[in-house]
Formats: structure tokens, sequence, C-alpha cells
């Protein structure tokens, strides 16, 4: 029950913000989500193409700068299908799954069609997400090139991967956005467990950073 309303509850959110920005006139909506496929993917999605009243959505889930890639629908983290992969042993939100589809299929009813590497997407006008199949950091720009030419980026959808690229190709007006100043001190509070992230620390405490770590008994009662 906890689970439902929490999807519910991701669902109504993204749906709100959507038609919002609809209303405001904003001309690109991008939906982030995870490269590793957690959280509520399929809810997510469908809520962004409702508030939007929008039939088709792009997907591109691959950041191939870090490794994490798509093929034939299955989402890779180095090289390992993603339900296999560090995240599938998540002890909070596992993805158990890496066939993307049936991942989105757990939250939604909306039909998803899977576009292989260099292919174009069919031309139709059926309710659906689109996944793109991408490998390469050059792949993905040229699909994200070729959706905007084609305007096809109204809504979209994807990680990180997908937002440096988006930079790009899109012509956004305003100043160009400033670094901003970095102290001297900076802290950094971690709460996951992921043995991605905690390599991450222990490179940082290697090098210098101090870490302090939490014992069971003061995690319980802080």
């Amino acid at each position: 029950m906890i689970k439902l309303l929490i999807i519910a509850d991701a669902y109504e959110i993204v749906l709100q913000l959507v038609k919002k920005a609809n209303t405001i006139g904003i001309p690109h909506i991008f939906k982030k989500t995870d490269s590793a496929l957690r959280g509520n993917i399929g809810s997510e999605l469908q809520a962004v193409m409702d508030g939007s009243e929008t039939n088709q959505l792009p997907f591109l889930p691959a950041f191939p700068k870090i490794n994490r890639t798509t093929k034939n629908g299955i989402q890779y983290i180095d090289g390992k299908p993603v339900g296999e992969s560090v995240f599938g042993k998540d002890p909070f939100e596992p993805v158990t799954c890496s066939y993307i589809p049936d991942i989105i299929r757990k939250q939604s009813e909306v039909e998803v069609e899977v576009v292989p590497s260099g292919k174009t997407a069919t031309k139709d006008e059926k309710r659906k997400i689109i996944v793109y199949d991408t490998e390469e950091v050059s792949c993905l720009h040229k699909i994200t090139e070729k959706l905007y030419r084609n305007n096809g980026l109204h809504i979209m959808a994807g990680c990180s991967g997908l937002a440096a690229e988006l930079s790009k190709v899109i012509e956004f007006e305003g100043s160009h956005p400033s670094m901003p100043k970095l102290e001297e001190q900076l802290l950094v509070v971690c709460g996951s467990v992921n043995p991605i992230t905690i390599e991450q620390l222990d490179f940082a405490e290697k090098y210098g950073f101090k870490r302090i770590r939490f014992s069971a008994e003061e995690k319980l009662n802080n």
C-alpha cells in the first residue's frame, strides 16, 4: 500500500508541474530520470505525457560518458544489465529488471517502442514512449540534434547525459551562466550505501578529505 501511495504521489507531483509549465508557455520540458532507472519511471513519464497532452515522448536514458548505455532496450551499467549491476542489489530500491519497456510497464499502460541505434522512430499517431538505443556520446548527440531539427523536443526524458546535449542543440536565450564562487571549506553529507558512492568517499578520503562516520546508534538517534 505504501509503495502504491508513493507511485501516485510521484505521478501527481510531475503532472501538476508539467501543467503549470504549459500554462506559462515553457517551450521545452525535460523530465530528468536516473541513469540506473531507479525511482518511479513509468508513472512519472506518463505524468509528463498527460500533463502536456502529448502523444509521444522521446526517452534517452543512456549516459555513455560514464559507461551507462542502452542496447536493444536494455540498460547497461559498465557492461552489465542494470538488474545484474550494483543497482540490482540496492538494499532500499533495487532495479529488478533491465529491459526498459518492462520497467515502464510496471507503472504505466502507455505503449513503449524501442528504436535501435541509428534508426528512426515509427511515424504514426500512436500514444507511446519512444526509447532510443544509445551506446556512444556521438550517437546521443546525433539523436538529440535530429529530434530538435524535427521539432521533437518539446517534451523529452532522460538522464544527465541528455541534459548535457540539450545545451548544445537548443538555442537558449539569456546570459551565459557563471560559475559560483566556492569557499575553501566544503561539507558533503552522504547517506548512500551504494558501493559506487562508497568508493567515491574512499577516494576523497585518500586524497585529503576529512571523513566522519556515524555509528549505528548515532544514525538511529539523530
